[in-house]
């Protein structure tokens, strides 16, 4: 970190021009002044809601038809060249589009849901057709329930993908939020002050704005996956091999 503040020091007296590049003093100074605000928090919470709002029915919706389409695997050859079309398409045009439906406020709520949800299928459809083969056709000759199938195969062999859909996932909902804020600007979100900051050349606000964003990133991210893994290994202990005793 110190090693990155270095380079960003070194950057600004290089470029020689506050509009252009703000010192890491200056963002600090002017973040720890922010925080002074209610303004701020307000802020804060609504981008954050934003995100859980979207980030959790993308993962609620695509495990479900995730577990739909492997089902009935018609629905999952009909539906894939969808799922890819909306993989393919940038972030800018959802937002384009559905702003002509739609009111600004909810906007980042629908745009994170449709960048993760894909990738949330994809990868839960991917852990349910890699389940062993063998162990399903063994359960069912010897007549497991199926709730017991769940808990004891499906389950246990999904987690890692489950974990990289989350991750990767948690990522995506952040970057298509505050792009979509920023490109919609509802009223009291980070993206909206990150908009008014570039058209008034506000660099000093524009700068700390985003170090809000890469700290809360980050600590929203940890704080989800730590409790992800604590809850994973209390419900689904992992096998005890060499070298693995955790879901980290």
């Amino acid at each position: 970190m110190l090693f990155w503040l270095g380079v960003w020091q070194l950057l600004y007296i290089a470029v020689g021009q506050a509009v252009l590049v703000a010192a890491p003093a200056d963002v600090i100074s002017n973040l720890l002044d922010m925080m002074k605000t209610r303004d701020f928090y307000i802020t804060v919470i609504h981008t954050l809601r934003n995100i859980i709002a979207g980030f959790s029915s993308a993962m609620l919706i695509g495990i479900a038809l995730a577990v739909f389409t492997y089902a009935i695997p018609v629905v999952r050859i009909l539906i894939s060249p969808f799922i890819s079309v909306m993989k393919a398409t940038p972030v800018a045009s959802f937002i384009i589009l559905a702003l002509v439906f739609m009111k600004s406020k909810n906007l980042p709520i629908l745009v994170s849901f449709l960048m993760v949800m894909p990738l949330v299928w994809g990868n839960m459809t991917e852990a349910l057709l890699a389940v062993d083969s063998n162990l399903l056709e063994m359960s069912r000759m010897f007549q497991v329930p199926f709730l017991s199938q769940l808990r004891r195969i499906y389950l246990p062999s999904s987690i890692p993908y489950f974990q990289a859909a989350f991750q990767t996932g948690f990522g995506y909902a952040w970057k298509s939020a505050i792009t979509a804020e920023v490109m919609s600007s509802p009223m009291l979100t980070i993206g909206r002050n990150m908009a008014d900051a570039k058209v008034y050349l506000d660099t000093l606000n524009l700068f700390s704005w985003t170090l809000v964003v890469i700290l809360l990133s980050i600590v929203t991210e940890k704080l989800a996956a730590g409790g992800i893994r604590l809850w994973l290994n209390r419900h689904f202990p992992p096998l005890h091999t060499e070298g693995t005793s955790s879901y980290d």
